[in-house]
């Protein structure tokens, strides 16, 4: 655990699924504050940013929120990645004594207290800008091959003085897909490539994902492949969508409901993610979709049981 200030009851603690990546593969970070003191401590709240259906981070909600301000990222050689182009920037602030440096806004933490944040996914973070010549809103983010390290920097109040703490340090690295991995990972850009909101075909972009299901059922592409289709279920309403894409999306979902014990780790809570918009699209209920879910048995983290069975949980479609 690396802190500026070691005298701080306050800490960060950070979390990934796994340290080796494949390129374009969704890393997915997740971390807690924890307060180890016997009193009231204080931390800085994010600054939110909400994004419609860039996927970046796959809350189960219609907006999206990330804490840009928190995270550092560098490379082995201690240079640093920038944030893709989309973080937020801060303020410039005139040295007149007529602009002031708004102090920052502070949460409360309760003694032996900890705070778990939701998960985010790195690469629409500090993902490089282009992909295969996309435009900044259509294009797709990734972030290259090389050797990682990322932490998160929070400000605290304690006994009414700031200080910043460093959360402990993920080193990680993303490598290129090599085998049946090279082949997933080219029906992967493709499927990507037809889910552009001008040109794409929704239609291929699925044959495109039922392809890596049926012909790589191992690779680590799979993940990232439903959360990216779940998108693709968001943005799309029944009425709007060829006869064949519906259908389609059917056999899919028959397909990964068949198969939900198949699916491991992050990957099958991306199946479910995929699996309820889906259905969600297909104007089924979402008491299915709960009943699914208690009769395969799956097991759920606290945003998915948040998402449905909390007091903002889904509701059923008018018929």
């Amino acid at each position: 655990m690396f802190l500026i200030f070691i005298l701080s009851t306050v800490e960060i603690n950070l979390y990934s699924y796994k340290n080796t990546y494949l390129l374009g593969e969704d890393i997915w970070i997740w971390w807690e504050i924890v307060n180890l003191g016997e009193s009231i401590e204080y931390y800085e709240k994010g600054s939110e940013f909400r994004i419609l259906n860039f996927g970046f981070y796959e809350r189960g909600t219609d907006s999206s929120i990330l804490h840009f301000n928190h995270f550092k990222m560098w490379d082995v050689n201690g240079v640093k990645v920038h944030q893709g182009g989309r973080g937020i920037k801060g303020s410039v602030i005139s040295k007149s004594d007529k602009y002031k440096i708004p102090k920052p806004q502070m949460l409360e933490i309760e003694p032996r207290d900890t705070v778990k944040f939701y998960e985010v996914n790195l690469i629409g973070v500090f993902g490089e800008l282009n992909f295969e010549g996309g435009l900044l809103f259509n294009g797709w983010q990734y972030i290259k091959p090389g050797e990682y390290y990322l932490s998160l920097i929070y400000r605290v109040k304690e006994e009414n003085q700031y200080s910043r703490i460093w959360s402990d340090t993920l080193h990680f690295f993303i490598v290129e897909p090599t085998g049946n991995e090279k082949q997933a990972w080219e029906l992967y850009k493709a499927h990507r490539r037809e889910t552009d909101v001008h040109s794409g075909d929704k239609v291929k972009a699925i044959k495109y994902i039922f392809d890596i299901l049926r012909n790589h059922p191992e690779s680590n592409y799979i993940g990232s492949a439903l959360n990216h289709l779940t998108l693709l279920f968001r943005r799309s309403l029944l009425g709007e969508e060829r006869e064949e894409f519906i259908i389609l999306s059917r056999e899919l979902l028959d397909f990964l409901e068949d198969n939900i014990k198949e699916y491991k780790g992050r990957t099958l809570k991306s199946a479910l993610w995929c699996i309820s918009y889906g259905e969600f699209m297909l104007l089924t209920s979402a008491d299915f979709v709960r009943d699914f879910i208690e009769k395969k048995n799956i097991p759920l983290d606290d945003e998915m049981k948040e998402f449905f069975y909390g007091p903002n949980q889904p509701p059923n479609p008018s018929p």
